[in-house]
C-alpha cells in the first residue's frame, strides 16, 4: 500500500489542481488533516482550521461535522479526554442535522476511545457497540474491524484475554476485507499481546514483527510507538539492552508527535526499568517526564471544564432571560387585550349617556394610550430579539474552539489573553441587553473587543483602524446597545472571511458633520455581489436578524429623541472592480442631542 505520507502528498497535489472551494475541497483538507494527526500535529491543525473556517464561512454542516472531529482527534493526542469528547458531541449534533450516520459512527467509537484512555471500559464498550450497530448497517467494514480491535483492547486491559480472542477474531474478517495496512497493524499488535498471554512468546514476537512491518511500511509512526511499547511489555525474553532501546524508542516518538497519553506511559516504563536497575538517577529523571506530561493534561482539562462550563450556564441565563422577556410581553399583551376590551365597553356605555364631543374625546385619550403601549411593547420586544442576537451560539462556540486551538499549541499566554476578551465581551453583552441606550464610549469598546477576538480567529487575516470624534465619548452621549455590531459581522464574515487579500483593513469611523453624526463602517473585502455567491446555501437569519434589529433600535431611538436617522450602503469599486463594502449609519443632531453635546464639550455646531 502507499505511505501514509503518499497519500498525504496525492491530496496536497489534488488541491493544487482544484483551487474551486467546493464540498470536496473540504473534505479532502479534512483527509489530510486526519492522516497527518499522529506524524506531524502542526500539520493537522493547520488543515484542521481550515476545515472549520471555510465550514463556518458557507454554513456547510458537513464539514462542520468533520472539522469538529479533526478537533476530538488532535485534543484526545494530548490527552484532553473531557474537551475531546465535546468536540465528538458537537459533530454528532451536526451529523444528525446534515443526516449523516458514518460521521456519527466515528464519533461514537473515538469518544469510546477517549474512555478506554480513561480506563473506564464499561463505558468505552456502550459507545463502541451503538456504532457497531450504525456500521454493519451501513457496511462501513473497516468501521466495524476499528471497532471490534477497540473492544478487544479495553479486554486486554482488564486482563480478559479469552473475551479479547473472540473480539479480535470477530473484527479481523472486517479488517481483511479493507485490506488496509493501519487497520491490520492494529490486530497484529492485540494478537501479539494476547499471545503473550497465553506464554505462547514466539507467535507474541511473529505478529509484533508483522505489525511493525506494516506501520514501517505506511510510516505510521503512531503505531510504531504502540508496537515498541508492546515489546518492551509483552516479550518476555527480551535482552535488558534491547528492551531499553525499545522503550527509548516508544519514548522518543511519542515526544516527536507531541502525544501526550504516549509519553506518560513510556516515562513510566522507563521509570519501572531503571527502577529495577537501581538507577535512581534516570529512574527520578523519568518520573518527573511522567508527572508533568500527567500535571500538565489534569490543568488543560481544568482549564477547559471552566470554560465550558461558563459557556453553558451564559447560553442557559440566555435562554431564561428569554423567557422571561417573552413572559413580561405576553403579560403586557394581555393586559393591553384586557383594557382595550374595557375601554370599548366604556365608549359605549359613555356613547348612550354622553354627547358625541365627549365620546370622541374619550376615544382619542384612549388612542393615545394604545399607542404608548404599543410603543413600550416593541421596546421590549427589540430587547429580547436584541439579545438573541448578540448571544449568537456559532460566535460563541467558534470563540470556544479559538481558545481550545491556543491551548493545544501550548500558547498559554494567548489563550488567557483571548478567554479574559470573550469573558469581558459576554459581560458587557448580558449588562447592556436591558438597557435602551448605553454610553457610546462603552458600546464602542464592547466592539473593539468583539473585532479583536474575530482578528484571533482569523490569524490576524485583516487590519483594525478606528477615528472617533473624541465630542462623542463623552459618558453623556448614549447610543442603542451594539447597534454597529451586525455591520462589523457582516464585514469580517462575508466581506474580508471570504478574501484572499493580503492588505485587509477593517475600519471604523464616527464623527459630527452636516448636522448629522456619522457612524462609519468600511472593509476591502470581496464586496455584497462575491459574498453573495459564496452565501447562496447559507442560512442567512441570524445575519438579517441582526440587521434588522438595528433598524429597529434606530427608529426607536430616533423617535424618542425625536430625531432623524438613515442607513446607507454603499458598494465600493477600485478599476470598475468591487472593493469592499461602506455601511454608513447617520443620526440628525435633533435638540436634545444637541443639547447634550453643547454641555458635555461645549460643542459648537
Amino acid at each position: 500500500s502507499f505511505s501514509q505520507w503518499s497519500k498525504v502528498d496525492s491530496l496536497i497535489s489534488w488541491l493544487d489542481k482544484h483551487p474551486v472551494i467546493d464540498s470536496e475541497y473540504i473534505l479532502t483538507l479534512h483527509r489530510i488533516s486526519y492522516r497527518t494527526s499522529e506524524s506531524d500535529i502542526a500539520t493537522s491543525f493547520k488543515y484542521y482550521e481550515k476545515v472549520n473556517n471555510l465550514s463556518e464561512e458557507r454554513n456547510f454542516t458537513y464539514g462542520k461535522a468533520l472539522a469538529q472531529i479533526n478537533l476530538g482527534i488532535l485534543l484526545s493526542s494530548s490527552a484532553s479526554y473531557d474537551a475531546s469528547n465535546r468536540a465528538y458531541f458537537n459533530a454528532i449534533q451536526y451529523a444528525d442535522s446534515c443526516n449523516a450516520p458514518r460521521l456519527k459512527a466515528i464519533c461514537l467509537n473515538n469518544i469510546g476511545d477517549n474512555f478506554a484512555s480513561l480506563n473506564d471500559f464499561e463505558k468505552c464498550r456502550e459507545f463502541t457497540y451503538q456504532a457497531i450497530k450504525i456500521n454493519k448497517e451501513l457496511k462501513a467494514w473497516r468501521g466495524v474491524a476499528i471497532n471490534y480491535e477497540l473492544l478487544a483492547s479495553c479486554d486486554i486491559k482488564e486482563k480478559k484475554f479469552k473475551q479479547s480472542k473472540e473480539k479480535l477474531d470477530s473484527g479481523y474478517k472486517y479488517a481483511l476485507i479493507t485490506g488496509e495496512t493501519y487497520v491490520l497493524t492494529l490486530f497484529y499488535i492485540d494478537y501479539g499481546k494476547v499471545e503473550s498471554s497465553q506464554g505462547n512468546i514466539s507467535q507474541a514476537k511473529f505478529y509484533l514483527d508483522k505489525a511493525m512491518a506494516g506501520a514501517v511500511a505506511d510510516k505510521g509512526l503512531g503505531n510504531m510507538q504502540k508496537i515498541y511499547m508492546a515489546k518492551a511489555q509483552y516479550i518476555t525474553d527480551l535482552p535488558k539492552a534491547l528492551k531499553k532501546q525499545y522503550l527509548d524508542s516508544a519514548f522518543l516518538l511519542a515526544t516527536q508527535l507531541k502525544n501526550t497519553k504516549g509519553i506518560g506511559q513510556a516515562s513510566k516504563l522507563l521509570m519501572d526499568y531503571y527502577q529495577a536497575e537501581k538507577n535512581p538517577e534516570q529512574a527520578i529523571k523519568f518520573f518527573k517526564y511522567y508527572k508533568d506530561s500527567y500535571d500538565s493534561v489534569f490543568s488543560e482539562n481544568n482549564k477547559r471544564n471552566v470554560i465550558i462550563r461558563e459557556s453553558d450556564w451564559m447560553l442557559r441565563r440566555q435562554e431564561i432571560e428569554n423567557e422571561k422577556l417573552k413572559q413580561i410581553a405576553a403579560i403586557q399583551k394581555s393586559e393591553i387585550t384586557s383594557k382595550n376590551l374595557l375601554l370599548v365597553s366604556g365608549w359605549i356605555l359613555f356613547g348612550l349617556l354622553a354627547t358625541s364631543a365627549f365620546f370622541f374625546y374619550k376615544n382619542q385619550k384612549a388612542s393615545r394610550k394604545r399607542q404608548v403601549s404599543e410603543y413600550e411593547k416593541k421596546i421590549l420586544q427589540v430587547q429580547m430579539e436584541s439579545l438573541k442576537a448578540q448571544m449568537n451560539p456559532h460566535f460563541i462556540f467558534n470563540c470556544l474552539n479559538s481558545i481550545e486551538n491556543f491551548v493545544i499549541k501550548n500558547d498559554r499566554v494567548s489563550a488567557s489573553r483571548y478567554l479574559n476578551k470573550f469573558s469581558a465581551l459576554i459581560r458587557m453583552i448580558l449588562e447592556s441587553s436591558n438597557s435602551d441606550t448605553i454610553p457610546f464610549e462603552k458600546d464602542f469598546a464592547a466592539t473593539k473587543i468583539y473585532v479583536e477576538l474575530e482578528r484571533l480567529r482569523f490569524n490576524n487575516k485583516f487590519k483594525f483602524v478606528t477615528e472617533i470624534d473624541p465630542v462623542l465619548l463623552d459618558p453623556e452621549f448614549q447610543v442603542p446597545p451594539l447597534f454597529l455590531q451586525p455591520y462589523v459581522e457582516n464585514a469580517i464574515l462575508h466581506g474580508m472571511g471570504p478574501s484572499e487579500n493580503e492588505n485587509l483593513v477593517l475600519s471604523i469611523r464616527a464623527f459630527i458633520k452636516d448636522d448629522y453624526i456619522h457612524f462609519e463602517v468600511e472593509d476591502n473585502g470581496v464586496g455584497r455581489k462575491k459574498s453573495a455567491s459564496y452565501q447562496r446555501n447559507k442560512n442567512h437569519d441570524h445575519k438579517s436578524m441582526g440587521l434588522r434589529l438595528t433598524e429597529e433600535k434606530l427608529d426607536i431611538y430616533s423617535q424618542r429623541l425625536k430625531t432623524k436617522s438613515e442607513i446607507v450602503i454603499n458598494d465600493l469599486y477600485h478599476d470598475d472592480l468591487p472593493s469592499g463594502t461602506k455601511v454608513v449609519l447617520k443620526i440628525q443632531l435633533g435638540e436634545i442631542l444637541k443639547g447634550t453635546l453643547y454641555e458635555a464639550k461645549d460643542y459648537n455646531s
